[in-house]
């Protein structure tokens, strides 16, 4: 609503342009001039009853008012402050930036936030994907060094295997030759097991197998060492030959 009493045309237009713009931006406005010196406070709070609500804006030659309850008294007192042309007495200026005030919709903070939680979200997700990815990194890496630690293991004890091989045959012990045996089993088992797929989580387990079987060598070299002693001959026995 807008209702002029002794104002210019221009001006009248001016002041229907800015109440038809508050309104497009759901601002219920009205906006009345009086000629006169009556009290805008209580013509404004008058109105803003028969009205049923919205904003009201009351302009007499010397002072104006503004009531609303669209707006608490912190937003409304601040809307004023923002509308310098409300302090000269300048109608059509002060009811224009009234207008651009409170349409104004400012930094959309709402949008902001919400953006930044999503961005906080998939920047949270980025991270623990991350570091999941370098962790499995990580523990990959060290997988393939101790495979290549226990391949390492392997061909040791294969040469020791090889090695010992003749010797256990010449011994001419039953007890040596099934230990030797086992030895040989276990140590192909933990071959083969490293040349699958092995779980991380197993190699531990066949490091400690061939760790036994390197310690069974040890002890199977031992006894095969008298049997080897005996076996080679002596320089008595040439000379006695000679």
């Amino acid at each position: 609503m807008t209702v002029c009493l002794s104002t210019a045309i221009n001006e009248e237009s001016g002041i229907e342009e800015a109440v038809a713009e508050a309104r497009e931006a759901d601002v219920a406005l009205s906006v009345v001039v009086l000629d006169g010196t009556r009290d805008p406070e209580s013509v404004a709070e008058e109105l803003l009853v028969d009205l049923g609500g919205g904003t009201v804006m009351v302009f007499t030659n010397t002072d104006y008012w503004v009531a609303s309850d669209e707006f608490d008294e912190d937003r409304l007192q601040e809307l004023i402050d923002s509308s310098p042309a409300l302090g000269s007495m300048d109608t059509v200026g002060g009811v224009e930036d009234f207008v651009a005030a409170s349409t104004d919709e400012g930094f959309p903070w709402d949008i902001a936030i919400i953006a930044g939680l999503v961005i906080g979200v998939l920047l949270a997700i980025v991270g623990r994907s991350w570091r999941a990815w370098t962790t499995r990194s990580r523990r990959r890496d060290a997988a393939e060094t101790h495979k290549a630690k226990l391949r390492r293991k392997l061909d040791s004890i294969s040469d020791r295997i090889l090695e010992l091989s003749v010797p256990v045959q010449l011994a001419e012990d039953s007890g040596i030759t099934n230990r030797f045996a086992d030895v040989t089993d276990r140590y192909r088992t933990a071959d083969s097991a490293l040349e699958d797929e092995v779980e991380a989580s197993k190699l531990d387990a066949i490091d400690s197998a061939l760790t036994s079987v390197e310690e069974d060598l040890t002890i199977i070299e031992g006894m095969v060492e008298p049997h080897s002693e005996a076996d080679a001959p002596t320089g008595d026995g040439d000379n006695q030959s000679a």
